[in-house]
Formats: structure tokens, C-alpha cells, sequence
């Protein structure tokens, strides 16, 4: 957003201002990360765990672990790349949650994929939130998250 000032010699209005906003948006040849749980695409920054896209991981006995496998597939028309060690687990609890597996891929040609593993493993009751994150060169969604749930029970 900004705004453009024209000058002018018009006593009775010697200054027009006007307000402008544009989006940039990567080419049609560009990188497209897609990230999927259970063949289901995540939204970036989604932050409602859905049982159809595996980021709902339901109850866990404290002691035992459970795991998801999601893919990371290029959907673009040009290489994608994942930086070292992309993936990694913040936000609220990221304690309760493992990443068990890299992407062991991170240059991704169009239409190829990769697959990384998250293991819930909770130690506390109640529900346990955690963000995933992956880091790639794509034009629009370089830091891609989503949030992942699971609920941690009595053994």
C-alpha cells in the first residue's frame, strides 16, 4: 500500500493524493509446495487439527507414541527446495511431539515428493498443541505451517 501525490499548478487544488495497493504474485512457472496428511492437502497456517489431513492425532496413553507420515510434493512448473533439515516443531507444547524423520529429499523437481514422519509421544494430560514448520524456496509460502492436536491420557 501507498500513497501517490501528484503536484500540480491549480491554486485551488495544488496537491491530488491517492491511495494504491497491489499483491505480488509468484509466476505460473514457480515452485508450489504442497504439503498432505492421509493423501489430503493442508492449508499454510492452518491452525484447526482435521482427522482427514492427520494432524488430529486424537488420544495417547502418557508412554506410548504415535506417528503421522506427511508428503511434501512439488506442484509447481520449477525445482522446489527444502532447506537442511526443513521440518521442525514449535508453538505451545512442541515437547509432546518427535519429528522421526527428515524429508530425505530436498531438491524436488515438478510433480516429485518426499515424506517426513512426526511422532506424538505425550508425557502430560490434555490436550497438547504444536506447530509444524517446513522451509523451502517457494515464492509464497517459504515458511509453511500448520498446527497439529493430541491428546494425552492416563495410562
Amino acid at each position: 500500500r501507498a500513497n501517490i501525490a501528484i503536484f500540480t499548478n491549480d491554486p485551488s487544488r495544488p496537491r491530488f493524493t491517492m491511495r494504491v495497493a497491489g499483491r505480488g504474485v509468484p509466476p505460473d512457472s514457480a515452485a508450489d509446495i504442497d504439503v498432505r496428511g492421509n493423501n489430503n492437502s493442508i492449508s499454510d497456517g492452518d491452525r484447526k487439527a482435521r482427522s482427514n489431513t492427520h494432524t488430529k492425532y486424537g488420544d495417547q496413553t502418557i508412554g506410548e507414541t504415535f506417528e503421522r507420515i506427511y508428503t511434501i510434493r512439488n506442484e509447481g512448473q520449477s525445482t522446489l527446495t527444502l532447506l537442511s533439515d526443513p521440518v521442525s516443531i514449535g508453538g505451545q507444547d512442541p515437547s509432546q511431539f518427535n519429528i522421526i524423520a527428515q524429508p530425505a529429499t530436498l531438491i524436488l523437481e515438478p510433480g516429485q515428493s518426499t515424506t517426513f514422519t512426526v511422532q506424538f509421544a505425550p508425557t502430560e494430560t490434555g490436550k497438547q498443541k504444536a506447530d509444524v514448520t517446513i522451509l523451502s524456496d517457494d515464492l509464497d509460502e517459504d515458511v509453511f505451517s500448520f498446527r497439529i492436536v493430541g491428546t494425552g491420557s492416563p495410562a
